[in-house]
């Protein structure tokens, strides 16, 4: 006889604002996430008009982001800490 067991996986949302040097929200950016240690990439989003971005990811972090500019040329702006749960 077999028994099915549910197995669950936790997941967390990264959730961000690209901004420019002023401070100010930049849309349109292309935002690369990785796992940190390995710098293995896991997936990329592009930020809406206010610069917000969201990744769900398993919680094998930690990891980090990478924002390129899109305009005029790609321009990578900026890089996070290292994201993990406190």
């Amino acid at each position: 006889m077999f028994r099915r067991r549910m197995i669950y996986q936790a997941f967390w949302q990264i959730i961000g604002v690209t901004r420019d040097n002023a401070g100010v929200p930049l849309g349109n950016c292309q935002v690369d996430l990785f796992l940190h240690g390995a710098n293995t990439y896991v997936q990329s989003t592009v930020s809406d008009l206010g610069g917000n971005y969201l990744f769900v990811v398993p919680t094998n972090g930690p990891y980090y982001v990478r924002v390129t500019d899109q305009q005029p040329t790609p321009t990578i702006v900026g890089s996070s800490l290292v994201i993990s749960p406190t």
